[in-house]
Order: C-alpha cells, then structure tokens, then sequence
C-alpha cells in the first residue's frame, strides 16, 4: 500500500461467515497504513456491493497518545457507597503514576465536592456526568459547568446514549455542552456510537464510521481548535452486553475515526476511548485503535480496574 492509487478488493464472496474473514484481512491493512471505506449499495446485479476498499493512508504515528482509564457510577450508587468507591479508588493513584495512566472517576453529581476532596492528594481526575451549555441563568434543574469547575471537575461526560435515548438530547445539543465545558477550562468527554448493527462484519464497520461521523463533527465544530477532548466510542447495542464488540470491528472503526480526526487538523489532543462492556483483558485487543477505555459495571470491582491499569502499562 505505497501508493495513494492503491486499493483492496474483497467481495463478500470473500467473506464466510458474516464477512470476519475479510474483516480480519481489512485490520491487516489498516494496521499497516491502510484505511477502507465500505459500499452499501444493495443492488442484486452489481457484483462490487458489499466490497470493502483500502486505500493507501499514513500510518498511526508510532508515539501515541497517554493512556487513559476512568469509570462512570450513573446512578448505581447511593451516597455511602459512593464515598467508599472513592476511597478505593484512591488508592490506585500510584499505580496509575506508576503505569503513566491518566485515571479518571465519575460519580453523581451530589458526590462531586466530598469526592474532590477525597482525591485532593492524588492525580486522579475527577469528572462530571453531564452539564447544561450555559453558564447561568433560569435553567431549573440543570447543573452550570461554572459550578462543575469551582467544584473540581476537569472532566465532563456528554451525550451519553442513555441521554440521547431517554433525554431526547442531539448532536446539536451535545455540540453546546462541548463548547460550555471547554470554555470552563474542563476537558469533554464526548460519547459516541452507532446504534445499527449488522451482522455481515464489513458492513458493520462501515455503517458504525457513517453513523458516530456527523457525532463527532457536531462537537469538534463547536470547540477551540487547542481544545483537549476525549472521544468515548461505545457501540449503542454493546452498551451493558456481557461481551464488548468484536476487537476487530472496534479498531477498524476507531483507526477510521482517527483518521476523520486528523483531517481537520486540529492542534488539540484528541484521545479516543473504547466502553461497551470493556472489562479486564479488553485494552490489549484494542490498543492498536484506541488510547484507552471507559468502564462501566465492570469497573464497580475496584480490583478489576486495577487490573485494567497494569495491562495498560508499556503499551
């Protein structure tokens, strides 16, 4: 793949089973400076549906980003037991240094400030679960990113599928909370994911980029260009599964991700997460596409996050 001309063809006649073969081939290329597109078109008689094309990319840069870890509690937790998570976590803050991890914890909103102070001595960054796009003003109910700061956020949670499902919130609505929490001075940690799911793997991957694309330009648009940001890829249907998406289908989707990223050039960090059932053993499979992971139930076992953190180290 040393030309920009260059390109892979495979039919579906190519791929037994729902298309893994061809998607284990399509990771190959991708991890060796590759990237693909995928045609949907659905006509009987035109042979190249469903093919996959690679077409020549620069590689992943070889000095990658810091790792990242953090967990979100939803609403999981009362108050008690919030506060003992925190104290547990705590407790890993030199095994994170150690790894040269960032790690990062969510808890509700009621829990922010005993939370900070719990962590005041550690480098663990605590994070909000979501905010309202303005500053202040009659907005009953909603939680200001000004006061998320002053408590001791430097990291917020936006657009969240649960948001976006049971709270009615779009990519439009999701675009302003980025810019409100970049304007605070926080880092946004923007959710994103397909809610389609196919069982031919080729296609999967092609329609998880088309959808989490106008998600991810949506809040990039609204940010400074220096902005930090973190992306959190969670496939909508693997969100509380028993097993997290196939590790192929996950790095071919965040290295095409990456790669929309890159296009804009921006000069701000931009990490990108894996969640959706992501546990012990999830980052080695995916380290070749994303820079780290957003646990959920999996992470209420402190010691399982722990162990996230050790994998992590000198990848």
């Amino acid at each position: 793949m040393s030309s920009q001309k260059s390109k892979a063809i495979l039919p579906t006649s190519t791929q037994p089973r729902g298309g893994v073969a061809a998607l284990t081939i399509t990771s190959a290329l991708l991890r060796n400076g590759a990237t693909y597109t995928v045609s949907l078109r659905t006509a009987t008689n035109d042979k190249r549906s469903n093919c996959i094309f690679a077409i020549a990319m620069p590689p992943l840069p070889t000095q990658r980003e810091k790792r990242i870890v953090g967990t979100s509690l939803k609403m999981y937790f009362d108050l008690p037991s919030t506060l003992r998570y925190i104290d547990a976590v705590a407790q890993l803050s030199s095994a994170a240094k150690q790894a040269n991890v960032d790690l990062f914890v969510i808890p509700d909103f009621v829990t922010l400030l005993p939370s900070a102070e719990k962590l005041k001595d550690t480098n663990i960054q605590l994070g909000a679960q979501d905010t309202y796009s303005e500053d202040k003003g009659a907005f009953t109910g909603e939680i200001s990113p000004v006061t998320l700061k002053q408590a001791g956020a430097s990291i917020v949670e936006i657009g969240h599928a649960e948001r976006r499902r049971l709270f009615g919130e779009t990519d439009a609505d999701v675009a302003k909370k980025a810019a409100a929490v970049a304007r605070n001075g926080m880092t946004p940690l923007v959710c994103i994911g397909e809610k389609s799911k196919s069982n031919i793997a080729s296609q999967a991957v092609g329609i998880a980029v088309s959808e989490c694309k106008p998600q991810i330009k949506a809040a990039l648009s609204q940010l400074p260009d220096d902005a930090d940001v973190i992306l959190a890829y969670e496939p909508v249907w693997a969100i509380g599964a028993s097993e997290p998406a196939g590790a192929d289908h996950v790095v071919a989707v965040t290295q095409n991700l990456r790669a929309l990223v890159a296009e804009t050039g921006r000069k701000g960090r931009t990490r990108i997460l894996y969640g959706g059932s992501a546990g012990p053993g999830t980052f080695q499979k995916l380290k070749d596409g994303v820079d780290g992971l957003f646990l959920g139930r999996f992470a209420h076992d402190v010691g399982n996050l722990e162990k996230v953190i050790e994998e992590m180290m000198d990848t």
